[in-house]
């Protein structure tokens, strides 16, 4: 999760860069509302775990109240009921990294099943080929289900921050008149 943290932490720090040099107040607004309520939300889960002193509960929630009523204010009037939806969409980026672990802990507990299943078989050839069928399958899941869902949240979470598409289309040999 800290992981996840740092990674949409920086895509909104370009993003409040990026809306800086375009001039854009909305983006500015969007972008910097989910940074301040974000880094709000880390100050009070600090706060409620302990790690913090109880004094920065009230700068924690004030700041939260602010960064959603800048992400609401960025959407016009409707901002009031899509502020919080959205800043709950941002909570949801950031525990999307979880996912990572989720994997890793699933191939462990898969690996697990494929030894214990090797001993019960009773034969050892059997149980050599149960072991080596599972593990195998394991490794293969393991060699590409990370990187997928670590290329998926590249993509989603962290580009959705600041990239936007667009642009010219690329004609390197084109001739200009």
């Amino acid at each position: 999760m800290a992981v996840g943290a740092v990674h949409v932490t920086l895509g909104l720090i370009l993003g409040v860069w990026e809306a800086l040099q375009e001039r854009s107040r909305s983006h500015l607004l969007e972008h910097g509302g989910m940074l301040v309520g974000l880094i709000s939300l880390f100050f009070l889960v600090g706060v409620l775990a302990d790690l913090l002193p109880e004094g920065l509960m009230t700068p924690a929630v004030a700041g939260l109240i602010v960064g959603i009523a800048m992400l609401g204010a960025s959407m016009g009037w409707l901002g009031l009921l899509m502020g919080p939806i959205e800043f709950i969409g941002l909570i949801g980026n950031v525990l999307s990294y979880l996912r990572i672990a989720a994997i890793g802990l699933a191939s462990v507990y898969l690996a697990k099943v494929a030894n214990e299943l090797a001993g019960i078989a009773g034969n050892l050839i059997v149980g050599a080929i149960i072991a080596l069928l599972i593990h195998a399958l394991n490794l293969a899941m393991g060699a590409f289900s990370p990187t997928i869902h670590s290329l998926r949240l590249h993509y989603v979470e962290f580009f959705r921050k600041f990239y936007e598409g667009g642009g010219r289309r690329y004609e390197p040999f084109k001739s200009r008149h």
